[in-house]
């Protein structure tokens, strides 16, 4: 019986009755698991194991002008949710022709992955604000002789039932193909060259409204889609279309069109000729001339046409060099409702895809909008909400990589199933694929591949420095060599390498170039490195054999905005060359200080990239990202030039009493006098590669053996040497750890489960005892002197937990917001960009240093080729 609003099937809460198909009722309902509108088909009978298997397959297709197929139950199938219309005739010529490319592209994508539509109708396609969409793709084939049965012989019982119209046969005679209506009496199996024909139905009443074979009855039909010639349509199209349709529906499938690609194309060619006018006869020499000459004349203008699409300033007077974005085909401005994240974020970079078709980009409400240049609407990727870290292309440009705080996983767009590739919980930082499926994708301190069929694995990297932070990897197409970014020292430019990826093993690594941002490669122009420096964006050209770069840098976009906080430029670039870019300039932070109630009352040092904050003992200096000082309302720096730290190792504190740094070095932790002087081992630290925390004591330091690590070690800084075994191990990643002022208590983060939220915990120190969680989402815990208070912060806010720790188990009170801090900058997750004065009066924080933003991406068609 039918289904009301409100029930439930399955996971899917039935909206609104949509209409009533041959297989059943038809339903928009909501995805109660995603959250999305999607229509619900539902059988009259329960699906076999064999329609499962083979619905499955359909859901495979991933293409825009098909119906995404989202799941199977055990008498229902749940589709994509179109708005959109019918195709109904006549239409213009040169619309029916544009719907007629894109129900061939769908075919010839179909029938690659040998799936036949065996249903090709116009109550099957619809019409929708971006274009064709086709319904029910694959499925038809089960659907003659009941849904969920095996196909069984038309007898003549049945083809009775068919001629006289008992029969759902009758439903698609009109669009049936010759062998189509054959393999009803026969049972035998059909090709792509049925849909062809049937598409040839739909073309010709696309341009004039009629039906090409009618007939009073449906033997009539029948009799004429066997016998009757293919109709005409000289007299509404030109005659190359005419011929085009002609061949469409050839009774025999060996003289049609072999492939709906060869289909697509002819249709392609046919558009760009002229409408109507005679046919050139192959008589003499000069119409020997006529039959060449148009296809030469046609050709001459489609190059044209293409230089004037990709390289305009070829046909306009070029401009001075006065900053003026050139060669611009398209600014994408997002709806004032969703607008689009602030550059200087890791999420801002708008990403072309390889086939240069599409954009995706971050709303400013933190969702993944995907964004068809040949469409003016941008389309949600749906099960992306919420998830703000940077999205890669696949290869395909038709699939998404992205990452949550425990897994790799891939997806297609714009609604398929997250797939998860692999368990990874660490910050990543890109991901590419190379043309044989294997995935590339970098971590806060190596790389990882996955090669198809095998788990993740972190890449063996002879002569490279444990604890080296690569980001942004990019395969270069058709072989398994890559850039990446290697991350130096702040203040120093980083470094781009060419590399190959061998069996789990990086290999033959050249330095390219040094840069503070990431390049990207494209094989157009000869293959070319794009970069962003000093706000400009350049190409140089690549010799991939000589491995090198070769001539001088060329100019191709001048206010390109970057963030060397993530050493990433805010451009992307598709394999024809395809630029899409923010406009702007370098994002730097800088170092605020602010009072209990959020007033901003002086800053510390120059703009910059800040990693770390630590305030010393007595409150006069700041350590940024280990290795430089800063003082506060002073507007300069002292770099320690002598303290040589990776980034994203974190290996330097101040010691208790501030007259020394304390650093990590080769399994040991030393005391470096900042005064200059030899340096002195304090403690043995088996695999150490970061120093979380120093007692106020002095007496213990907490350390971790890699980032975003599942367990924290301590050690003896009074020589006294303990079993290296963990003193905090949950399970999950945990990050941040810090002493409570009298060193009973340790506060860190946790990371736990698939998203990106950290929970806030305190537990006793050295152990054993309960941990008691105190915030659920948060990051960086600051305990004040007196232990009375936990301070931390979140994307944009300060926080305090009230805490009382005089017994044997702490107590902690309800989190109060103390102020909101404006834009932040985003670094390292489990690395602490908040200092607090030990009273919980003072709080240094890195701001994004402001700067106007128009908010818009920039498209742009030729870049030099």
């Amino acid at each position: 019986m039918p289904l009301s609003p409100g029930e439930q099937l399955g996971p899917y809460e039935i909206v609104a009755p949509i209409g009533a198909g041959g297989m059943g009722e038809v339903y928009k309902a909501r995805d109660t698991r995603l959250d999305r509108v999607v229509a619900l088909k539902v059988s009259k009978a329960e699906f076999s194991e064999r329609f499962e298997r083979e619905a499955r397959a359909v859901a495979a297709l991933n293409h825009p002008n098909i119906c995404t197929l989202h799941d199977v139950g055990r008498n229902y199938l749940v589709m994509e949710y179109i708005e959109g219309t019918p195709l109904k005739g006549p239409l213009p010529v040169d619309q029916a022709l544009k719907y007629a490319a894109q129900i061939c592209d769908a075919l010839d994508a179909a029938h690659k992955k040998n799936i036949i539509h065996r249903d090709l109708k116009p109550a099957n396609i619809l019409v929708t604000k971006a274009g064709i969409k086709l319904l029910d793709f694959g499925l038809a084939k089960l659907g003659t002789s009941g849904i969920g049965q095996a196909p069984k012989s038309l007898d003549d019982a049945t083809l009775s039932m068919a001629l006289t119209g008992k029969n759902e046969i009758v439903g698609t005679l009109y669009y049936m193909s010759p062998e189509q209506l054959q393999a009803q009496a026969t049972g035998q199996e059909i090709d792509g060259r049925s849909d062809i024909f049937s598409f040839g139905l739909v073309l010709y009443e696309m341009l004039t409204g009629k039906r090409a074979f009618e007939g009073s009855s449906p033997a009539s039909v029948i009799a004429a889609i066997m016998e009757r010639p293919a109709p005409s349509i000289a007299g509404v199209a030109s005659p190359g279309l005419d011929r085009v349709l002609r061949k469409c529906l050839a009774k025999d499938p060996d003289e049609r069109w072999q492939s709906a690609r060869d289909l697509k194309d002819e249709l392609e060619w046919v558009s760009t000729k002229p409408a109507a006018g005679p046919e050139p006869v192959a008589a003499t020499s000069g119409s020997r001339v006529q039959t060449w000459l148009w296809p030469a004349a046609a050709a001459i203008f489609a190059v044209i046409a293409l230089l004037a699409l990709f390289r305009p300033s070829l046909f306009r007077p070029q401009p001075k060099a006065t900053g003026a974005i050139q060669n611009i085909a398209l600014s994408i401005a997002p709806p004032s409702a969703t607008g689009i994240l602030p550059v200087g974020l890791n999420t801002a970079t708008p990403e072309i895809s390889p086939d240069g078709s599409a954009v995706l980009y971050h709303s400013a409400a933190e969702a993944l909008l995907l964004r068809r240049l040949d469409s003016v609407t941008p389309q949600p990727v749906l099960g992306m909400e919420g998830k703000v870290n940077p999205a890669s292309w696949a290869a395909d440009s038709k699939s998404v990589f992205f990452a949550t705080s425990t897994s790799v996983k891939r997806m297609r767009l714009p609604d398929g199933a997250p797939e998860t590739l692999a368990a990874i919980s660490e910050p990543l930082h890109g991901f590419s694929e190379a043309s044989d499926g294997t995935i590339l994708f970098a971590g806060v301190n190596k790389l990882y591949a996955i090669v198809p069929g095998r788990e993740a694995k972190p890449l063996e990297m002879p002569g490279i420095a444990k604890g080296a932070g690569f980001r942004w990897p990019e395969f270069l197409p058709g072989s398994k060599d890559f850039l990446v970014v290697q991350e130096l020292a702040e203040g120093l430019e980083n470094e781009i390498y060419m590399a190959t990826l061998g069996e789990g093993t990086l290999s033959n690594k050249v330095l390219l170039m040094k840069n503070q941002t990431m390049a990207r490669y494209t094989p157009s122009g000869g293959g070319r490195v794009l970069f962003v420096r000093n706000d400009n964006l350049y190409a140089q050209r690549l010799n991939r054999e000589a491995r090198r770069l070769e001539g001088e840098p060329e100019l191709l976009e001048q206010g390109v905005a970057s963030s060397p906080e993530w050493a990433l430029a805010h451009f992307s670039v598709s394999r024809a060359g395809v630029i899409a870019w923010r406009p702007g300039r370098a994002f730097y932070s800088q170092v605020t200080l602010f009072d209990r109630q959020g007033k901003q009352i002086g800053t510390a040092g120059p703009p910059g990239i800040f990693r770390t904050l630590e305030l010393s003992p007595d409150g006069t200096r700041l350590l940024a990202n280990g290795a430089t000082v800063l003082e506060p309302n002073q507007p300069g720096s002292l770099k320690l030039r002598d303290i040589d730290l990776n980034p994203t190792t974190l290996g330097a504190l101040w010691s208790a009493d501030g007259a020394h740094l304390l650093l990590a070095r080769d399994g040991r932790i030393l005391e470096h006098p900042l005064g200059g002087g030899q340096d002195r081992e304090l403690a043995k630290a088996p695999g150490i590669l970061r120093m979380e925390d120093v007692s106020r004591d002095g007496k213990w330091a907490l350390y971790s053996r890699g980032a975003m690590t599942d367990a924290f070690y301590a050690a003896r800084l009074d020589g006294i040497a303990p079993d290296p075994k963990p003193v905090l191990q949950t399970g999950q990643t945990v990050i941040n750890p810090r002493f409570s002022p009298d060193g009973r208590w340790i506060a860190y983060g946790e990371l736990a489960g698939d998203n990106l939220n950290i929970s806030l915990y305190v537990q006793p120190f050295p152990g054993p005892g309960l941990r008691q969680q105190i915030a659920k989402n948060g990051n960086h815990p600051m305990w004040r002197k007196d232990g009375k208070e936990i301070i931390y912060f979140t994307d944009d806010s300060v926080w305090s937990v009230p805490m009382d720790t005089a017994g044997a188990q702490p107590r902690a009170s309800t989190p109060q917001l103390l102020f909101h801090t404006g834009p932040m900058a985003q670094g390292l997750t489990d690395a602490n960009q908040m200092a607090v004065s030990a009273d919980g009066s003072r709080f240094y924080l890195p701001l994004t240093a402001t700067q106007p933003d128009s908010g818009l991406i920039h498209i742009r068609m030729g870049n030099g080729n």
